[in-house]
C-alpha cells in the first residue's frame, strides 16, 4: 500500500487540512457508532473491505482543470501577501480536478470523490484503515477499506468555520437517525483552530459557503 503522503507547509495546506480532517472524522465517527473499540476485528470485517471501490472518474477537460488550478494558486498568492483576492469559486469538477491532480491533495486521491448538492457536499469515501492516526486501530485494520458516503454541510461566517455532517454511510449502511441527531450536532472542524497555519489562514477569510452548486470562498476585503 502506498504510504501516506504528509500535509504540504504553508500554501494549501489549509484547504487539504480541512477535507483531511473531514475525512478522519467521518471515519473516526463511523468508528465509534460502530463500537470498534469493543468488538474491533469483528466490526472491521464486517463494515470493511478487503479493497477499495472505485470512484466516478473526473469528467474535466485538461483546460478546465489548469483553470482551476491556477484560480486557486491566485487566490492563495493573494492571501499569503495580503492583497486582494477575487473570490475562490469552485464547482465539484473543478474540486474533483483538484483532489486528482493538487500535491496539496494527493492524501485524498482516488480516495475521495465530491458532489455538490443544494447547499451540501456530498463526499463518497473509499479510505484504507490503516492509515488512520491511531496507532492500535493500524495494527488491526491493516488491509481493510472504509468504503461509504456522508454529506456536510460547510460554512463560515464572522471567523468561525461551521463543517457538520448530515448523512452517513457505510457500505452500504446507513446511520440510524438516533445516532445522527447527536452527530449533526458536532463542528467536524474544531480541531483546526488549534492549527497556527489555519488559523492564520481563517483569519484571511470573511466566508466560506455552497451555493447554487459552487463552493465560494471570500477573503476578507482588509486582508
Amino acid at each position: 500500500m502506498n504510504q501516506a503522503v504528509p500535509p504540504r507547509k504553508g500554501r494549501g495546506c489549509f484547504f487539504y487540512g480541512c477535507l483531511t480532517l473531514v475525512v478522519v472524522v467521518i471515519l473516526g465517527l463511523a468508528g465509534l457508532y460502530l463500537g470498534v473499540r469493543s468488538v474491533a476485528k469483528q466490526v472491521i470485517q464486517r463494515y470493511s473491505d478487503s479493497s477499495p471501490i472505485t470512484l466516478p472518474a473526473v469528467e474535466i477537460s485538461a483546460e478546465e482543470a489548469a483553470a482551476a488550478q491556477q484560480q486557486l494558486k491566485a487566490f492563495q498568492s493573494a492571501l499569503d501577501a495580503g492583497t486582494p483576492a477575487e473570490p475562490l469559486v469552485l464547482g465539484e469538477k473543478e474540486i474533483n480536478a483538484l483532489i486528482a491532480a493538487s500535491p496539496d491533495f494527493a492524501m485524498l486521491k482516488d480516495r475521495v470523490h465530491i458532489a455538490i448538492d443544494g447547499d451540501q457536499i456530498k463526499g463518497q469515501i473509499s479510505y484504507p484503515l490503516d492509515e488512520l492516526p491511531l496507532p492500535w486501530f493500524a495494527r488491526i485494520a491493516r488491509g481493510r477499506y472504509l468504503n461509504g458516503s456522508a454529506g456536510l454541510s460547510v460554512s463560515m461566517t464572522n471567523g468561525a468555520l461551521l463543517v457538520t455532517i448530515q448523512s452517513l454511510e457505510v457500505k452500504g449502511e446507513a446511520v440510524p437517525e438516533q445516532f445522527m441527531a447527536g452527530l449533526r450536532q458536532q463542528n467536524l472542524a474544531q480541531n483546526v483552530y488549534k492549527d497556527a497555519n489555519s488559523m492564520a489562514t481563517l483569519r484571511k477569510l470573511e466566508s466560506i459557503a455552497i451555493k447554487d452548486g459552487k463552493l465560494e470562498v471570500k477573503a476578507r476585503s482588509d486582508n
